[in-house]
């Protein structure tokens, strides 16, 4: 298997729970007993991410694509039983449950329309087991082909955490015990998290003008900043992309050295360069970077090498505990 050329994808599943530890192992059973039920692991829970001040958990499962999306809908079906959304409280965005279900390619043989086809398959059976789920889908999934942050931004994602009452879900009904949650399939994107020695949400701005994309910074990059652990978190998405030979802003980023090849044809910004921008602003306004910076998940390069072993050891998870530090 491990020298094969096969079709393997990730979920990042990011579920709004992460102070009720036995909430999440749960979640994680529920994963590798759908695995199981296959009878040879053809996928397997790769990790266990828990952020109690944010009360947000991304479980990382990774396989075969029939495989995953067995997996993925058994692990969502038991976070939809557990969590409550009328109650739920916590420091991150969030609207869902079972917040967001992003399928990414790890293999260069998986195309990002073989994704969209698990995304999509996913939020059916869902629906079907979960009486009160709703879904919207971003990327390959989505017909138009939006992406994440435009969706977000259309059903009120960002605002306060409310729903918009106009919008009407691409599969399902809204209930708002469960909230909505986006699905959707992407090239690989990582979460890169780096803290501020900080309480002034200013510098925070500061950072995110310098680093983000759209506002000139670098390449595939958006983000946030929140309140965290008494100072500030900058969270940033790191996307895949392809170059655009006639797209300065990528030419200009390819001949400084800023991105690097990652797998096949696509890139990535060099997660030392978001930290050395950062460091940059922040010293230059007297303010310290504190400890070492997050990945959440792994790279893709990571979770293929794992999941190819996994598989070959016929281990459904990797999971020993939750983990909320660097990996």
């Amino acid at each position: 298997m491990s020298g094969a050329k096969v079709k393997l994808a990730t979920c990042l599943l990011n579920i709004s729970e992460a102070r009720n530890k036995a909430v999440i192992n749960k979640v994680v059973e529920a994963a590798k007993a759908a695995i199981d039920a296959n009878g040879e692991p053809g996928a397997a829970v790769l990790n266990a991410f828990v952020d109690p001040e944010y009360n947000r958990s991304v479980i990382t499962i990774a396989g075969h694509l029939a495989d995953l999306e067995t997996a993925v809908v058994g692990a969502s079906k038991e976070a939809f039983r557990l969590i409550n959304m009328q109650i739920h409280e916590g420091g991150h965005p969030r609207l869902g449950s079972v917040d967001l279900i992003p399928i990414h390619p790890i293999t260069e043989e998986t195309s990002l329309e073989d994704c969209g086809v698990v995304a999509t398959n996913i939020s059916r059976q869902l629906v079907q087991v979960v009486n009160g789920s709703s879904f919207f889908f971003f990327g390959h999934a989505d017909e138009r082909k939006r992406g994440l942050i435009e969706r977000r931004k259309e059903i009120g994602w960002f605002d306060k955490s409310e729903v918009k009452r106009c919008i009407i879900p691409d599969c399902g009904k809204f209930e708002s015990r469960f909230g909505i949650t986006g699905v959707g399939a992407a090239p690989y994107m990582s979460n890169f998290n780096i803290s501020l020695d900080t309480q002034d949400m200013a510098v925070g701005k500061k950072v995110l003008k310098k680093i983000r994309e759209r506002t000139g910074g670098l390449v595939g990059v958006s983000g946030m900043a929140f309140p965290h652990l008494g100072g500030i978190e900058v969270a940033c998405n790191v996307d895949m992309f392809q170059i655009d030979p006639a797209n300065d802003f990528h030419k200009r980023h390819l001949e400084a050295g800023t991105i690097e090849i990652v797998m096949g044809t696509f890139w990535r910004t060099k997660f030392k360069v978001i930290e050395e921008v950062v460091e940059k602003v922040t010293g230059a306004l007297g303010v310290k970077v504190i400890g070492e910076s997050i990945i959440i998940g792994f790279t893709p390069e990571t979770a293929r090498q794992l999941t190819l072993e996994a598989i070959d050891n016929q281990k459904s998870s990797l999971v020993t505990s939750l983990s909320s530090t660097h990996m």
